[in-house]
């Protein structure tokens, strides 16, 4: 037992060693600061694997949320483009730090230049694990909109499945609206779409359900559903991020 006691201890801070080196951060941050791409890479590419693990962890936890806007955005670029598979979580994980200051503004032309990439060169993968990692993390109807637009999905098909793998917020319920609106024909769809809602057993989405069924006239879903709308209320949710958000709480 005490044996085991040590081996984990030792564990422990090996772990905690490897996932920072002083060193490792000092070269680090000033070859950042130097915004010298060439000397930065051929850095990255003598790097072990251990270092390089380590140094994914240095800049996801000390480095990016404290850059700059217009260096975290060209850092992402240069090193995504470099090693997406390596980095692209690394600088999502900074994400919710730097929503929340104000330091990742989705009409940024640095994510834009992102998005340009992934969009010219098919990179999917990458462009769905962004929306799912961020797209919950968003607030505002401005914020979802810059996202959805610099991402630039081919199909509604493609933005509707991801929205039902996110966790569903108000403002991820107006988006799923928005997106069903362009899939209103699609009955059989509409019909999957709430029953898989409904399925997760949380109020807000049993809500949405209410609403979908009373807007899209989905008359052979089966449930319980008081929720009733006037033409008028209607038309004023399909355009007011607010009123629908009003709306679908007073359900």
């Amino acid at each position: 037992m005490r044996r085991n006691f040590k081996f984990r201890l030792f564990c422990f801070f090996m772990a905690r060693e490897r996932a920072y080196n002083p060193v490792l951060h000092q070269r680090l941050s000033a070859l950042i600061q130097a915004a010298d791409r060439e000397a930065l890479l051929s850095f990255l590419d003598s790097l072990s694997h251990s270092s390089f693990r380590t140094v994914g962890s240095i800049l996801s936890a000390q480095i990016l949320p404290g850059l700059s806007e217009d260096r975290y955005w060209a850092l992402f670029y240069d090193l995504c483009r470099y090693n997406s598979k390596a980095f692209l979580i690394t600088f999502l994980k900074a994400a919710p730090a730097r929503l929340s200051a104000g330091g990742f503004r989705l009409d940024h032309p640095g994510f834009q230049q992102v998005c340009a990439y992934w969009n010219e060169h098919q990179c999917d993968i990458d462009k769905r694990k962004f929306f799912l990692n961020v797209f919950p993390l968003l607030t505002r109807q401005d914020q979802a909109e810059a996202l959805i637009h610099a991402l630039a999905f081919a199909r509604a098909e493609d933005l509707l499945e991801l929205l039902l793998r996110c966790d569903i917020t108000v403002l991820g319920g107006f988006v799923l609206f928005q997106t069903l609106r362009q899939l209103e024909h699609e009955k059989e769809l509409l019909h999957r779409c709430c029953v898989f809602l409904m399925r997760r057993g949380d109020s807000l989405s049993f809500n949405l359900v209410s609403f979908f069924k009373s807007y899209f006239d989905l008359s052979d879903l089966k449930g319980t559903f008081s929720l009733r709308l006037s033409s008028y209320q209607l038309g004023y949710v399909e355009r007011s991020f607010d009123a629908f958000a009003n709306m679908l709480q007073s359900i």
